[in-house]
């Protein structure tokens, strides 16, 4: 190789490499005004073994750029699920669709979001088509008025009538309610119309007692035809017996209630 840098200088070198102890002797020579580099390496084998260098590449690989989400009426897909999630949690609550769903300030009608569903290949599960059935129970009727009286009213009265019927031994004039008072017979009316009744005699058992009248069998059929006709009315009535003074042993017996009815048939001058 010649170099020239404006002044030639010749010179030549060798330099000789003994392979078997890896060192290089240099060897200077006369200056020929050319520079010559002489390598010779000497190997102890006959054969020279060719080395390969191999060329390395190194490959870049670069991603393409991600394909925007697909927009459907202005919302990605990502909006559009988190939409039929809210949606479906909405009719799991409710038992309804929703009338729409929102995103910010925006309100899409639940038709058309059904639509949007329907472009992005999504559906609702079934937990957003079941109806969640809600028993509601009907509001209480309003307390029937009957004569301005409600119904708690009126057993009240029956109450109060029925008592003073067992300590009196019959119906009073009038039921009262403050200052108002309500004929007995408006008031069995009343009770009627209810489906109710004075029952205080029939806590009131009544004995029958007769004196000799005609004989055995005429004096006890007229007990029996009395008492025939009090149960017809619903009352209970006993034939106690038929002689002079049997009422009076009745009354003596001391195994009549406090409030028992004695009733005694007389005949000839005691009927007076």
């Amino acid at each position: 190789m010649r170099i020239c840098t404006g002044f030639e200088y010749e010179f030549s070198s060798a330099a000789t490499v003994n392979q078997t102890n890896s060192t290089v002797n240099p060897v200077s020579t006369r200056n020929t005004g050319n520079l010559i580099v002489t390598s010779t390496i000497k190997a102890n084998s006959s054969t020279a073994t060719p080395t390969t260098v191999k060329a390395v590449t190194k490959t870049t690989t670069v991603k393409a750029a991600a394909k925007p989400a697909p927009v459907v009426d202005g919302l990605t897909l990502a909006q559009v699920k988190n939409g039929l999630t809210r949606t479906q949690k909405f009719v799991a609550t409710k038992g309804r669709l929703p009338a729409y769903v929102s995103y910010g300030s925006k309100h899409i009608p639940i038709a058309k979001f059904k639509q949007i569903l329907k472009a992005e290949g999504l559906s609702m599960t079934s937990k957003t088509t079941t109806t969640k059935t809600t028993t509601v129970k009907a509001a209480a009727k309003p307390a029937p008025v009957v004569d301005g009286l409600t119904l708690a009213q009126v057993k009240d009265g029956l109450s109060r009538a029925q008592s003073f019927t067992l300590v009196n031994g019959r119906l009073p004039t009038y039921v009262s309610y403050g200052s108002k008072n309500i004929p007995i017979a408006q008031f069995e009316q009343i009770l009627t119309s209810e489906g109710l009744k004075i029952v205080g005699n029939l806590n009131r058992p009544i004995y029958i007692t007769s004196d000799n009248i005609n004989n055995p069998t005429v004096d006890n059929a007229r007990i029996n035809s009395i008492i025939a006709g009090l149960k017809a009315l619903g009352l209970k009535a006993y034939n106690m017996g038929i002689g002079p003074n049997t009422h009076d042993k009745v009354l003596t017996s001391g195994k009549l209630p406090s409030n028992a009815v004695v009733i005694d048939i007389y005949g000839g001058a005691d009927a007076e």
